[in-house]
């Protein structure tokens, strides 16, 4: 509201880049409400406001003026923003060439911006600074393909993330269970489930909702990942304290087992749930589901794979089956003539057809 009383005024509204963002839930519920003018990375928002306000912000007459940047409109847009140095996506390149010839996985349709950040930040703990010499370091080093693959995937999760998103969930999984036949399983699928704490989250939710009846119907979530790691944590099913602070103390105790700042999985919970490696753009667990959640996950990618995951979405939802996604995505239009809101702010979607 703030946002847009600004811009009715004239005035210049200016959001944070969410993929930077360490939490890029106001950011991203702005840009989605078309409140937002221009988009940029934290660094540049500084250097613009010193251009706009020299007086609050005087440039020092040895230092050069910043230079101002080009707005960036506020839309999708799958063209690398101009300000990213022409060898350094020659150098990504080259990377997700070799990536895609050693794991078999493409990275090419995800955002430069986002692969160019972890590519810095793993040249940084080498102490590496140019290409030539990382290119170097992997012909003398072939694993270091590998590790670049690992850091190239998304892997940040935790439990009932966004939790007020989960209650809105919680409502329509409790529409949908009431006309369920009774031995029908209710399945749901979790693409890039990163450490498995959202599928266990929703087997919570869903064994909540059934309570005395959980024998009507099987509780079935299967995880998807491409990170043997992140996979690895999901089998264990072990977390730290922190991973669980959205989650209620009641429903702590009934489902984990306490081991000093770690808490366990229980066994009946660990029953509905199953991990499985998949790149999820090469296709979907078998049978019918009635939910798919994939949050924070879209955002990494480009306009046409997002269409291309979405509509692969349709297919594996059964009708009237629920899409779930992250606080800062949005549906394209592609994406909205397959699937209406349910609740727009919280990214809850219903299969059209």
């Amino acid at each position: 509201m703030g946002c847009r009383c600004i811009k009715d005024a004239g005035g210049l509204t200016i959001a944070q880049d969410p993929e930077e963002a360490k939490f890029d839930g106001m950011p991203g519920s702005a840009i989605n409400a078309k409140a937002i003018e221009q988009i940029l990375p934290v660094k540049i928002i500084g250097e613009k406001l010193s251009l706009m306000f020299p007086a609050l912000f005087p440039v020092s007459p040895k230092s050069p003026a910043p230079t101002s940047p080009a707005a960036t409109p506020a839309t999708h847009n799958d063209t690398p923003p101009s300000d990213i140095d022409p060898r350094e996506l020659d150098e990504l390149r080259i990377l997700l060439l070799r990536v895609h010839e050693t794991t078999g996985i493409d990275f090419s349709s995800y955002k430069e911006e986002t692969l160019l950040r972890r590519l810095s930040k793993r040249k940084a703990a080498l102490g590496i600074a140019g290409a030539e010499e990382y290119l170097a370091l992997i012909k003398r080093q072939p694993d270091e393909v590998k590790t670049l693959q690992q850091l190239f995937l998304i892997s940040v999760s935790s439990f009932f993330r966004d939790r007020a998103s989960f209650r809105e969930l919680e409502r329509a999984l409790a529409a949908a269970l009431v006309n369920k036949p009774d031995g029908e399983p209710v399945r749901a699928w979790v693409p890039g489930c990163a450490s498995g704490d959202e599928c266990y989250s929703l087997a919570i939710i869903l064994t909540e909702l059934l309570g005395e009846h959980r024998a009507r119907h099987a509780i079935q979530i299967i995880g998807s990942d491409l990170n043997p790691e992140a996979l690895a944590t999901a089998h264990a099913g072990i977390y730290r304290l922190t991973a669980l602070s959205e989650v209620d103390k009641t429903l702590r105790e009934r489902y984990f087992t306490a081991h000093g700042q770690h808490f366990e999985v229980n066994a009946a919970l660990r029953h509905c749930v199953s991990f499985e490696q998949r790149d999820v753009l090469a296709g979907t667990p078998c049978g019918e589901f009635d939910l798919v959640s994939c949050r924070n996950l879209l955002i990494y990618m480009k306009s046409q794979l997002q269409d291309k995951l979405v509509k692969s979405f349709h297919r594996t939802l059964r009708p009237l089956g629920l899409l779930f996604v992250g606080q800062s995505e949005s549906l394209s239009f592609l994406g909205n003539s397959l699937f209406t809101p349910i609740d727009h702010y919280h990214r809850l979607f219903r299969r059209r057809h």
